[in-house]
């Protein structure tokens, strides 16, 4: 290291980055993008508090240097914003500028005696070169220019990443430990506002003293690094601290600074170590050619070993230029591609552009300038072969950012067009120009409905349904919508409410605003009572009543079709252009043109249907689901079953897309009979029979030999009290023959015979038939639990007992057979069992407040008045309206003497079931007695 305190000068090292950073701004300037892009959604509506219902965490430094920018009109913010990423993008290339223009040419013997420059600094000529080759790779190229024209805070961490970079540099030229500290100080900056910097942290820290030496050990320039990393690190508080001076904030201080960390650890270790040491290889690895002072023959002294030496080292530096520049075009093994675009990499970018500068100035200097001595100088074959390097330099400068601009500047304006808004545009179509309420669980789909209406008037009243549970987001609301939606009363803001509590909220605010979801919500509770209208992009959900068999019509299935053929053909001629949202958009209309597919086939409109299907593929050839429904179009055209071999390939599919919701919110819904038997099932198992119905149902359309897709239908049929129907389906596989099924079909045929007994009042039928059953299908667990639920229901606790414990005996972690056995033994006199299995039961599931209800009712009877009164107060803390809690809890009370207690929690009990409740009685008798 030199230790000379002279300054560098000269226009490539003074000017040269400011007029990098000025043409740049002009660029991204140009190309901004006026909107936002997929990339930018969520970034920009937590910065401009569109996206009001979700914490601002993790970009401390990002959030608040966009706070003054919403000072402008709502239009211009989001402007705005994307102006500020161009800014922080024109100056990070003014940082690569200056960087590469300060590196060292002292690391090999060969730049050592060409380059006389005692600060070992490239100066001739051609010394703008290296910088400006440096920035137009990066600044060209894709993911880089992606980021720099919006706003989604990389290009900020970037620009930080930078700095530190820079810093460093600096201080090889002078030796002061002033830019040690101002890079230890925005490196603690940069941890706080991105969670990417911990990954270098090593690196770092290897750096610092590398190059600081013993100098590193000393007391006060530790003391003095350290303390401003953390003092950089104090941004960790800015958020929580905003959160709690904002009134509609209902979290405390330490709830969001533990969630502030949360952000980044998840992703910090969520992120594949192996794939991110693999994609920054290509840029880190040659970073070793700077840090090092190459020796010039590495121990051989001959003439042979020299030469040999030299060529190697040479052709190393060649080799990494080669492969950067490659890289900086996004082939399969670039960051951008290895990623799926998921995490933007700009550093890798960045270290690469520094390289590739570096790299340019090596050849430049090696090639292009003869040793001062003159028995140094480079022999015939030598000197020809860097003539050729030296010229691929020369035609590179220009020759690569042409063809990253040819490359991507198409794609670019494609990303930054009004292509996206467009779309924002299509999916409101749909909603009636009146206040409505907005839920759904697309979040992506409810974010972009926002930013579309960010500014108007006219909005919708968003209400995320995943969020709805939490009283916080109705704090939120009520302070986003004034006298618009009503604030909680008491709740913990931190915990969530029952189910029971959100359907009342959804269905009372329904009474005054429609109500609209941006996807059907299959799965969820809420659509046991409800059903979905599709209406192009979005549903509109009604009360579905009575009417078990109520059903989303297809009123709206012309005009929706008309509408997308409308708009399909520009998202197609764009998919292909290398833009990310041209691509998302065309993923989105995919999936669209899916569910109008299957909407068609629904109505038996073939040649729409398989139009459908057919423009889905061209919009997404990956489109499983539309492989499939066109497979099942296929079949049932030669009247086939509606079966699919390409059912296959979901559990990959599933796999990528990290869920079946995921799958089926991407590219649209799956119409075949496997799959359909199969969501039936899964909604089943979640006690949703009333949306599992048009699930068999459908299976038992598409595949009618299916005996197996009958019985279950039979089954919820049964259970949805359509017993008529259910006999029917029974009354066919009757006729098909019982004795041709497999053992299972057996068994359930005779388990829902028996519920549809039972249902019938014919008690002692259907336990006959259940028992007979059982001896002749042992192994059968079904049957067990059916005859045990209706013993219980009968209060037959003696009968139960066994057929619960048999269930143990098959399976001991019958997590049901254990719920019911618990109060059966409470029943016939043996508590200490009873408490014994719920106990267990609370190990495993210590969040189900019936388990907690069951055991205090338990000790109560045993008059263990302590323990119940724990495991009541704990079923309030998950439910502070559960009547039966507050019940137990009185008659506590009253047995221990606690008057005013009692009298407290009866009289809760009393305000929480009104006035007509079968239980009112109940209540009213227990405070007479307690007067």
């Amino acid at each position: 290291m030199d230790n000379t305190e002279s300054q560098p000068d000269g226009f490539t090292r003074r000017l040269l980055p400011w007029a990098v950073a000025g043409v740049a701004l002009l660029a991204y300037g140009v190309t901004l993008n006026h909107w936002v892009s997929y990339s930018s959604l969520s970034t920009t509506a937590l910065a401009l508090d569109i996206d009001w219902w979700s914490y601002k965490l993790g970009r401390p430094l990002f959030y608040l240097l966009a706070m003054p920018i919403q000072w402008l009109p709502p239009q211009a913010q989001i402007i705005g914003l994307n102006f500020f990423s161009a800014v922080c993008a024109a100056l990070s290339l003014a940082l690569l500028a200056r960087t590469v223009s300060i590196l060292p040419y002292d690391r090999t013997h060969e730049q050592r005696v060409r380059n006389p420059d005692p600060q070992a600094l490239f100066r001739n000529a051609n010394d703008w070169l290296p910088p400006v080759f440096a920035v137009l790779v990066c600044g060209f190229q894709m993911t880089f220019w992606e980021e720099a024209t919006v706003a989604t805070g990389e290009m900020l961490n970037l620009l930080l990443f930078a700095y530190v970079i820079r810093a460093l540099a600096e201080f090889r030229l002078d030796r002061k430990d002033s830019w040690m500290f101002k890079a230890a100080l925005v490196y603690g900056i940069g941890m706080a506002n991105n969670w990417a910097m911990y990954g270098f942290l090593p690196l770092f820290g290897l750096t610092v003293i590398w190059m600081k030496g013993f100098g590193f050990f000393k007391w006060r320039f530790l003391l003095t690094g350290f303390g401003l990393m953390l003092g950089g690190m104090l941004f960790y508080f800015f958020d929580p601290l905003m959160g709690v001076l904002d009134k509609s904030e209902p979290s405390t201080f330490g709830e969001l600074f533990t969630w502030e960390l949360v952000s980044q650890r998840n992703p910090l270790l969520g992120t594949p170590k192996g794939r991110a040491l693999m994609l920054g290889v290509p840029a880190i690895l040659p970073l070793t050619l700077i840090a090092y002072r190459w020796p010039s023959n590495f121990g051989d002294v001959s003439g042979f070993g020299v030469m040999l030496a030299s060529f190697l080292i040479r052709a190393v530096h060649v080799v990494f230029l080669v492969v950067i520049v490659a890289v900086a075009f996004d082939p399969p093994f670039s960051p951008r591609q290895l990623s799926y675009g998921q995490i933007p990499m700009l550093t890798f970018y960045y270290l690469g552009a520094l390289m590739a500068g570096y790299l340019a100035g090596y050849v430049l200097l090696v090639c292009g300038t003869e040793p001062a001595k003159s028995w140094q100088k480079t022999g015939g074959v030598g000197r020809a072969i860097g003539f050729v390097l030296l010229a691929a330099v020369w035609i590179g400068v220009i020759a690569v950012p042409v063809m990253l601009l040819r490359q991507n500047l198409p794609a670019i304006r494609v990303e930054n067009s009004d292509a996206l808004r467009r779309f924002a545009r299509q999916t409101a179509q749909g909603l009636p120009e009146r206040e409505v309420i907005l839920t759904g669980t697309d979040r992506l789909r409810m974010l972009l409905l926002a930013v579309h209406y960010f500014g108007e008037t006219q909005a919708p009243l968003l209400a995320p349904f995943k969020e709805l549970a939490l009283p916080r987001l109705h704090v939120r609301a009520a302070a986003r919508y004034p006298e618009k939606w009503p604030a909680p009363k008491g709740e913990d803001p931190g915990r969530a409410v029952p189910m029971s509590a959100v359907l009342d909220f959804v269905f009372g605010m329904g009474q005054i605003y429609p109500l609209w979801s941006v996807d059907d919500l299959r799965g969820e509770q809420l659509m046991e009572s409800v059903y979905a209208e599709p209406t192009g992009l979005l549903y509109e959900l009604f009360p579905a009543g009575t009417n078990v068999l109520a059903r989303a019509d297809n009123r709206h299935l012309a005009d929706d079709t008309e509408r997308f053929k409308a708009a399909w053909e520009p998202v197609q001629r764009d998919a292909d252009s290398g833009s990310r949202t041209a691509e998302e958009i065309a993923v989105a209309f995919s999936g669209w043109a899916n569910s109008l597919g299957v909407r068609h086939q629904h109505a038996g409109n073939t040649n729409d249907a398989s139009w459908s299907f057919e423009t889905a593929l061209e919009l997404d050839t990956n489109n499983i689901c539309a492989i499939i429904n066109r497979d099942v179009q296929l079949a049932l055209a030669t009247n086939g079953p509606g079966l699919s071999a390409a059912v296959s390939q979901l559990e990959l599919k599933v796999a990528e897309n990290r869920s079946w919701e995921n799958l089926l919110r991407r590219h649209g819904p799956i119409d075949e009979a496997t799959v359909s038997s199969f969501f039936g099932s899964l909604l089943l198992n979640r006690k949703l029979p009333r949306q599992s119905l048009p699930q068999f149902e459908r299976a038992l359309a598409l595949n009618t030999t299916n005996v197996f897709t009958q019985l279950q239908l039979a089954g919820v049929r049964q259970q949805l009290g359509l017993l008529e129907p259910a006999r029917e389906l029974l009354a066919k596989v009757d006729a098909f023959g019982l004795e041709k099924l497999p053992v299972g079909s057996q068994a359930e045929h005779a388990r829902v015979s028996a519920l549809l007994d039972y249902a019938s009042e014919k008690d002692s039928a259907a336990v006959e038939r259940l028992a007979t059953a059982i001896e002749k299908f042992p192994d059968e667990p079904k049957l067990y639990h059916t005859l045990s639920k209706i013993h219980l229901a009968n209060q037959r606790f003696e009968a139960a007992l066994p057929l619960l414990e048999k269930l143990l005996e098959m399976n001991p972690k019958d997590r049901l057979a254990k719920f019911n056995l618990g109060p059966a033994y409470a029943q016939v006199g043996r508590p200490d069992e009873a408490v014994k299995l719920l106990s267990e039961l609370i190990e495993q599931m210590p969040e189900n407040d019936s388990l907690y209800f069951n055991r205090g009712t338990i000790y109560s009877g045993q008059q263990k008045f302590d323990e119940a009164k724990l495991d009541f107060e704990k079923v309030l803390e998950w439910n502070p309206q559960a009547v039966h809690a507050h019940l137990g809890l009185a008659r506590v009370a009253a047995n221990r003497g606690d008057t005013g207690a009692a009298r407290a929690h009866f009289e809760t009990a009393l305000k929480l079931v009104g006035t007509n409740s079968p239980m009112t009685a109940e209540i009213r008798a227990g405070l007479e007695k307690l007067k």
